[in-house]
């Protein structure tokens, strides 16, 4: 393929389309023949083994690797039938045009809308800008010179995105942050993998895009493969927040934890979008990413305020984090323990935490580390915000309600003493799962379950709210919850796990059918990455669906659906399976 490339017989972007699916197909060769250890070249038939060759290949649903064969596929056709068919007279080349007109012709605005743009005139605008520079700071002929040789490659990266104009501009945006485009481009011109996910973040991930104008450092990880494939690791954050501080007075810590997590932040996300990590590993990551950050902060707070004596407390994660589950924008739920009250008194660590969540509350120009939500503790809002262990004990004992006790279901240490959590962890399993679940409590949560739909309901207009919605996230997380309560003190392995891990283990004890296992997990993957879209994608704090216009448009180009109207087909069609589905559980839960 090189060599055809270099004969000038392909392209440098078909010869690079064709090397990515050549390595694509022959990854999925390999997996068939390990499978059974024999040559063959068909894709199972079975949905099992389909599913497991889908991992294997780094998808989390068999639709989704479907998708993408079939997208390969139809690129290497494409190709083929370009070089084979008969050659014809030859037409006027676009991008000579565009790189030669001084003004929008109706041909380059012909040329425009056929690549999908919708706004030609602020595209003509911008690739003007890209490649001729402005009056006062014109580029370069060498520098034109380089844009001219990625021009190809760039126009059918952009053609591949939701909103063609949307990546442009971001694009256009990150070249001029960068500051030097000469060495951009010439490295973009060298390794046109950079250009093409470069391209893929300001196409489908604005959130990191945008991240990525206002701090170019950013870019370095996009360059050094063996920074990006790296999993995030506690240790090595540390370390890397160390040598950001060393240079700095040690209360300036501040500003090198935001740099450090936006770092960490950005790479997970790259890795993400590049197909590097499964969706699962993404909430993996940007939970250990949290939990290292709310150690280090603790960690310079109160050896600013008590450098002699080890902080007593301990953060305990609730909810998305407690369970490893944390998404982009998501807030910190935790609470407060500690097994020390009086030296230092529960005043004194009660200021530590106090200023902690002061810290990472703070809006500043570098933006928010996190919102830390404490609203679940004991006796709510208005109560103290750290409780000892004997008094959280007696809390639960005589006066917690059952959402509490299904809210411990996702709970962990997260950071400052572990020793609290360590005495209550026998305490906390025996609480959760020794009384089991009855008909009544049973009942109480699929009370609670309908008080969210009704609320839910009041705000449906012209969003949906997957996260609240019949049939949606909630849902399964509650029905999921349930089975953990009436069953977990028989099935020790089913106290704790993210959810599909949970969904799956359900289905091998027989709680749950196959079929059941399988279109629950998937479906609940498959609202977690709306989400996520939702996040980076559309730039919306909360998981609300437009029903109309082009952010809708967009979010379906973005899950892989032609449009809109088929996105939502499929979403509502797996909102009334779930929601059918959740009714039939509750008869065997109450009767099981």
């Amino acid at each position: 393929i090189e060599k055809l490339a270099q004969k000038q017989l392909l392209t440098q972007s078909e010869a690079h389309n064709l090397t990515e699916a050549y390595r694509f197909f022959r990854k999925i060769e390999h997996h068939l023949q390990l499978e059974d250890w024999r040559q063959t070249h068909l894709l199972p038939e079975e949905p099992h083994k389909l599913q497991v060759l889908s991992r294997k290949m780094g998808f989390d649903t068999i639709a989704d690797f479907e998708t993408t064969v079939r997208h390969v596929s139809t690129g290497v056709r494409s190709i083929y039938q370009s070089i084979l068919s008969e050659e014809t007279a030859p037409e006027p080349d676009p991008l000579e045009t565009l790189l030669t007109s001084e003004s929008l012709t109706p041909e380059l605005k012909l040329t425009f809308s056929n690549m999908g743009f919708k706004n030609p005139a602020q595209v003509f605008k911008l690739f003007s800008g890209l490649f001729s520079g402005t009056v006062q700071h014109p580029l370069s002929s060498t520098l034109r010179k380089s844009f001219r040789a990625i021009l190809p490659q760039l126009l059918e990266e952009l053609q591949k995105q939701p909103s063609p104009d949307e990546a442009l501009a971001l694009f256009t945006s990150f070249v001029k942050a960068y500051g030097s485009p000469q060495n951009l481009y010439s490295l973009f011109q060298e390794n046109t993998s950079v250009l093409a996910l470069t391209v893929q973040i300001c196409g489908k991930a604005p959130l990191l895009a945008k991240l990525l104008t206002i701090h170019p450092e950013l870019f370095t990880a996009l360059t050094t493969p063996e920074t990006l494939y790296e999993p995030f690791d506690r240790e090595r954050y540390f370390r890397q927040f160390q040598e950001r501080l060393s240079a700095l007075p040690e209360s300036a810590w501040i500003d090198p934890l935001h740099a450090s997590k936006r770092a960490a932040m950005f790479q997970i996300g790259v890795q993400f979008l590049a197909g590097i990590i499964p969706l699962n590993d993404l909430f993996l990551s940007l939970s250990n990413l949290a939990g290292a950050t709310l150690e280090l902060a603790l960690s310079q707070i109160a050896h600013e305020r008590q450098p002699q004596t080890p902080f007593p407390a301990a953060i305990i994660g609730l909810g998305k984090l407690g369970s490893l589950e944390l998404n982009f924008g998501s807030d910190l739920d935790v609470v407060f323990l500690t097994t020390e009250t009086e030296q230092p008194s529960l005043q004194e660590q009660e200021a530590v935490l106090r200023e902690l969540i002061a810290r990472l509350n703070q809006i500043s120009p570098t933006g928010q580390l996190y919102k830390i939500d404490v609203r679940l503790r004991p006796e709510g809002a208005g109560a103290p915000l750290l409780i000892s262990l004997d008094a959280y004990q007696n809390y639960l004992l005589n006066r917690a309600e059952l959402w509490e006790r299904q809210m411990l279901l996702k709970s962990r240490w997260i950071a400052g003493n572990p020793e609290p959590w360590k005495q209550l962890s026998d305490f906390i399993r025996a609480y959760l799962f020794a009384p089991g679940l009855s008909g009544e409590q049973v009942d109480e949560i699929f009370a609670m379950l309908e008080k969210i739909h009704q609320k839910s309901r009041k705000k449906f207009s012209r969003e949906m709210d997957l996260k609240n919605s019949p049939g949606g996230i909630v849902d399964i997380e509650f029905l999921v919850q349930l089975f953990q309560l009436k069953y977990g003190n028989k099935f020790a392995t089913l106290q704790s796990g993210q959810t599909p891990e949970l969904i799956e283990e359900l289905g091998k004890l027989g709680l749950f059918s196959a079929r059941d296992a399988r279109r629950l997990r998937d479906t609940y993957l498959f609202y977690r990455r709306i989400e996520t879209y939702l996040h980076i994608g559309l730039e919306r704090p909360r998981a609300k669906i437009p029903l109309k216009g082009e952010k809708l448009e967009i979010l379906a180009k973005l899950m892989d659906f032609r449009d809109g109207r088929a996105f939502l087909d499929e979403l509502k069609s797996k909102l009334t399976q779930t929601s059918d589905r959740l009714k039939s559980f509750k008869t065997i839960l109450k009767t099981s």
